[in-house]
């Protein structure tokens, strides 16, 4: 198998969204305006929640973040999985059938797309959740914090160790599921052998977007004042959702690229 050719990947996911215009702003762009107020409302109405728990307590707090979480996980995260799931198979596909273009495809494949986003988060969320409440019970009810104190930086530092492992080597198991292919776990893992220090350094060039947009966000905090504090939280709402579009556009357009090569190789 001929390595993965990281540069070729990383900037083919940089520039698609720019050679690709007409075409991403019908994919992605198109779909995330409908769910656009959506993510704005979240996040002024999280700003008023958290000043809640300061005067109104605990409950009515969780009760205003539960409205949130039901828009984010009901309404806005179908939608976001549909136009990912769409891009996925556009750049599989490039462009070409049985890629077809539609503004939001609720077909098989997204409804798969959505059950195994959720249970490649779920294979490490439950193992974590353990380990956490494992951790909590040996220092809250057995009293053994000075004894395992020394560990826990080294078990945080294990624990983002095998973060970063499982979801590179899972990654490419997203794009197979939207393009309709082999998409188990055994599958995903046996491609992906050898080949992770390459996805690393794809996936890890994301950091320049993070740059750009910290660099656009600290300008943003020199230029405009406090005042007028829903005006404010509504541009860095935009701001965020034009940073989360790229970046989400870019991971999915290097795990579909990454995919494709390692199948078709």
């Amino acid at each position: 198998m001929k390595p993965l050719p990281i540069k070729k990947i990383i900037f083919k996911s940089f520039s698609l969204p720019i050679k690709e215009f007409d075409n991403f702003i019908n994919i992605v762009i198109v779909p995330y305006v409908i769910i656009l107020p959506f993510h704005l409302y979240v996040i002024y109405y999280d700003d008023f929640v958290l000043r809640l728990l300061e005067t109104e307590g605990f409950y009515k707090y969780w009760m205003g973040s539960l409205r949130t979480q039901i828009i984010q996980y009901l309404l806005i995260f179908p939608i976001f999985s549909c136009l990912l799931a769409n891009w996925h198979r556009y750049v599989f596909f490039e462009g070409k059938k049985p890629w077809t273009y539609k503004p939001l495809d609720f077909s098989n494949y997204t409804f798969k797309f959505i059950w195994k986003s959720i249970l490649v988060t779920l294979v490490f969320v439950v193992p974590t959740l353990i380990a956490g409440f494992a951790v909590g019970y040996a220092i809250g009810y057995l009293g053994l914090a000075d004894s395992i104190s020394g560990f826990i930086p080294a078990l945080i530092l294990l624990y983002f160790v095998l973060l970063v492992i499982y979801f590179v080597r899972v990654s490419i198991i997203l794009p197979a599921t939207a393009v309709e292919q082999d998409n188990t776990f055994k599958k995903t893992f046996q491609l992906t052998k050898n080949n992770f220090w390459r996805m690393f350094l794809i996936y890890i060039a994301c950091v320049l977007i993070f740059l750009f947009f910290f660099i656009i966000l600290f300008v943003f905090e020199i230029y405009f004042p406090s005042e007028g504090h829903f005006i404010r939280l509504m541009l860095q709402g935009v701001m965020g959702s034009i940073f989360i579009i790229y970046l989400y556009t870019y991971l999915a357009s290097c795990a579909s690229l990454i995919y494709k090569h390692l199948i078709t190789e």
